[in-house]
């Protein structure tokens, strides 16, 4: 296996084990597996979770909570029950003054793997010692981050995580290392479970009982193209179009202009325009869109079944932005039915 470290830094990181690497060895398909969802064993009055001391507000009205005076990594199982239960039914939450940055690789991981099996992603750089972990990563001396869209006009690309496996990702935990005072590179995300709510009668019923094909052929491209890391040929997977969410039984627009290419049983010409009309759609659905900035100790967990996010990348060239994320897999999408 070959390693490739990073580019010299002109000041030394706070957390170099979670350094990013790029290695070329082979990782298989996921396994499949049966996804017992937390969610539904947690007590719906949130005892654990949104205790006493806990503040708690609404992002949106609809979407998206941000907690504080609580600790990921003082969590019960019944806490971590109930935090899977709040994502659910509110899309994501938002961790602030959080020490799951000094918690170890140990402790993060057993944190996620309450949630599910973790992914381990095909092309993005990871810690010299964990498989499990994605980087982040920006600084003065790395500007691959800032760079990643080449001469796009927009750095902002709708999408839930890793949608072509056979069992997506449920729900996904992302969080602060270092930020050195940075302002900028706010996450955006948006609720699929509003912006199907808000699609006409006719629309709904034409799209529920559609399937779409979820690839990952763009990022193995890219990678080849840049002599990036691959460690999985692309996978291409059938979903629907309209999923029913597992816990809350909610409608959602599963589609995203990252890893939705096609819809099945269409014309070209059809599934191309049927998906530009929604990936224009939920990009310009300001209404059910929020926006989270970080602060150091920020963590930030959402449920990858309902909440699409695109990173906005503004921010300073001479900051360092060193972040991780860590992504536990769920159940095979259940297709949504007409009422």
């Amino acid at each position: 296996m070959t390693v490739i470290a990073a580019p010299h830094e002109i000041d030394e990181p706070l957390y170099p084990a979670y350094m990013p690497t790029l290695t070329d060895e082979l990782f298989p398909e996921h396994e499949p597996f049966d996804h017992n969802d937390p969610a539904l064993r947690a007590d719906p009055t949130f005892p654990n979770l949104l205790g006493s001391k806990t503040k708690a507000k609404n992002v949106t009205p609809l979407f998206g909570t941000e907690l504080d005076n609580v600790q990921l990594t003082e969590l019960s199982s019944e806490g971590l029950d109930e935090l899977a239960l709040l994502v659910a039914q509110r899309g994501f939450a938002v961790f602030r003054n959080q020490d799951w940055k000094d918690s170890g690789f140990k402790k993060q991981l057993d944190i996620a793997r309450h949630f599910g099996p973790l992914h381990k992603h095909p092309v993005q750089p990871r810690p010299a010692s964990e498989t499990e972990i994605a980087v982040i990563y920006q600084s003065a001396a790395e500007v691959r981050r800032i760079n990643y869209w080449g001469n796009r006009v927009s750095g902002v690309n709708w999408h839930a995580d890793q949608t072509h496996e056979r069992q997506p990702p449920a729900v996904t935990f992302f969080g602060v290392l270092e930020n050195q005072g940075w302002c900028g590179g706010d996450t955006i995300m948006s609720d699929s479970v509003q912006a199907f709510a808000h699609l006409s009668p006719v629309m709904q019923n034409m799209l529920i009982g559609l399937k779409a094909i979820h690839s990952s052929s763009a990022l193995t491209l890219k990678a080849k193209k840049d002599g990036d890391a691959l460690r999985r040929e692309a996978v291409n997977t059938p979903h629907p179009l309209i999923t029913q969410h597992p816990v809350t039984g909610d409608k959602v627009l599963f589609v995203n202009e990252v890893f939705t290419t096609s819809i099945e049983g269409m014309k070209v010409e059809e599934s191309d325009n049927l998906l530009k009309f929604l990936f224009a759609y939920i990009a310009r659905g300001a209404d059910f869109q929020a926006r989270v900035k970080w602060e150091g100790g920020t963590v930030i967990v959402w449920d990858q079944r309902r909440a699409q996010h695109s990173a906005t990348l503004d921010t300073p060239h001479d900051k360092r932005r060193h972040m991780i994320r860590i992504t536990p897999l769920g159940g095979k999408p259940i297709p949504a039915t007409r009422d």
